[in-house]
């Protein structure tokens, strides 16, 4: 005697209870949790290491060190800072400046000036020389003072005697685009104003 449809349906919910009483919670529970750990890794933004930058600029100055020397046009002319005569005598470009002890990095570039002031006067002349800064089109920069106390030229206060040559090496920290333009070093006079070397 065959079963009839009430029966097959009673047999088909065993069947069914059967099969859900099979399964494991805790292995759902676990596939739950890697797809919303999966879905929390894909979510999450990656964090850039603000350090990474400079460390490939250390790595690839100790492969090569690049100073860049940046010629000097043939018809530069001094600048008149009152009774000083202040002369660009060089300068040149680096991403690391090592003092032996220590070293610093940008990935900017550091400019390296170096003056000759002389005083042919009669009377010693002070000079600050803290408010110098270099002008690519209109982005200005100031000095790097970090560099200055590193190869100890911090004191940009300085006092040049009668007769007397005194050089001075002054650092900047510009960007790589700015050094493809003609610059523009502006130092300070000693009565306030100012005077450009255009380099």
């Amino acid at each position: 005697m065959s079963p009839g449809p009430a029966s097959c349906a009673a047999r088909a919910g065993v069947l069914l209870l059967l099969s859900l009483g099979c399964r494991k919670p805790g292995n759902e529970q676990r596939t739950l949790d890697k797809l919303q750990a999966e879905a929390l890794r894909q979510s999450v933004p990656v964090v850039q290491d603000p350090n990474a930058e400079l460390a490939a600029v250390v790595a690839q100055q100790d492969a090569t060190p690049a100073v860049v020397k940046r010629p000097l046009p043939s018809t530069l002319k001094p600048a008149l800072l009152g009774p000083l005569v202040a002369t660009l005598t060089g300068a040149e470009t680096t991403q690391t400046v090592s003092t032996g002890k220590l070293s610093l990095s940008t990935s900017d570039r550091f400019l390296k000036v170096e003056l000759a002031l002389y005083n042919g006067g009669t009377t010693p002349v002070p000079l600050e020389l803290g408010r110098a800064k270099v002008l690519a089109g209109k982005v200005e920069s100031g000095l790097a003072p970090d560099v200055q106390r590193a190869v100890g030229t911090q004191a940009l206060h300085l006092q040049v005697e009668p007769g007397a040559s005194k050089p001075v090496t002054l650092y900047f920290e510009v960007s790589a685009s700015a050094l493809t333009e003609r610059l523009t070093l502006v130092l300070p006079t000693p009565d306030g104003s100012t005077a450009p070397l255009v380099f």
